[in-house]
């Protein structure tokens, strides 16, 4: 979504609310497509003093695969944003600042940017996932498996001969 600045530019005090859904659904992040519903965003770009600062806050149900059982569980995400905007900066290059040009803005592709940097790289479907039966395979959240496997973790072989049998 394109907004343009000029009205507000050289008016301190000057607001330029927003409101509309972003579609995120093609974004792919670890094969996955998390953003299947529209992103709901509302915000405003203001000028204080002559800084125009942008401030948004954007929501959406994401469907997600739990890493360690592979269940697929939906999760309500919300993310803000704040923002400077600014012709050009000095010196200072910081996240903070959004390079504008012809006095306009594009805050979808501000808000797509913040949205992938703002995921989680892992996902769990609760806290207390217990994952994958390492022998069977069996989702260890359903209810104990049937192999009576109690394949040990490699890493910790060393650990296990420490213990008493």
């Amino acid at each position: 979504m394109q907004i343009d600045l000029r009205s507000i530019i050289d008016i301190p005090g000057g607001r330029i609310p927003f409101e509309f859904t972003l579609d995120l659904s093609d974004l792919e992040i670890n094969f996955h497509h998390p953003a299947a519903h529209e992103i709901a965003v509302s915000g405003e770009i203001v000028n204080a003093a002559g800084i125009l600062k942008l401030t948004a806050v954007a929501s959406t149900v994401l469907e997600l695969t739990c890493d360690r059982c592979i269940s697929q569980f939906s999760r309500d995400w919300k993310f803000d944003l704040s923002c400077i905007l600014a012709e050009s900066v000095g010196e200072d290059i910081s996240d903070e600042y959004v390079l504008i040009s012809d006095a306009a803005v594009d805050v979808a592709d501000i808000l797509r940017t913040t949205f992938i940097l703002d995921m989680d790289l892992k996902w769990l479907c609760s806290e207390d996932c217990k994952g994958l039966c390492l022998a069977c395979g069996t989702n260890l959240n359903s209810g104990v498996c049937s192999c009576g496997s109690r394949a040990a973790d490699p890493r910790l072989a060393a650990l296990s001969a420490l213990l008493p049998r």
